[in-house]
């Protein structure tokens, strides 16, 4: 996880934004970044699948709320189907609003598929 965008604050003009990434039974999150709508994260992560369609990336974009639920911010979905394994690719996604309706700015993402080893 590189950075994100345009995010559409919660309230007050910020947010303290963390990113959640699931594929298959994996899930991994960020560290927040408070008080921002264009977090920074430089985070790297890594997903095991076992073939191209098991490699379909989930992200949500959330703000930490420390009083009740956690906010989420926006959404996308990433499917591996154009990747090549072994090549790096650098790829600015745009999020929605949950439900899919409106833009909800945009996260970029460092994707690289390797062949599972063993």
């Amino acid at each position: 996880v590189i950075s994100c965008d345009e995010l559409v604050p919660h309230k007050g003009g910020q947010a303290d934004v963390y990113v959640s990434l699931h594929a298959g039974e994996t899930t991994h999150k960020t560290k927040v970044q408070k008080k921002t709508i264009a977090p920074i994260f430089g985070e790297t992560f890594h997903f095991k699948g076992t073939g191209r369609s098991a490699l379909g990336l989930s992200v949500k974009v959330m703000h930490k709320n420390m009083i009740s639920a956690d906010v989420v911010l926006g959404t996308c979905e990433v499917s591996s189907d154009k990747y090549v394994f072994g090549k790096e690719v650098i790829e600015s996604v745009n999020l929605q609003k949950e439900g899919g309706l409106d833009d909800a700015g945009t996260i970029d993402l460092k994707l690289k598929l390797d062949r599972a080893r063993g």
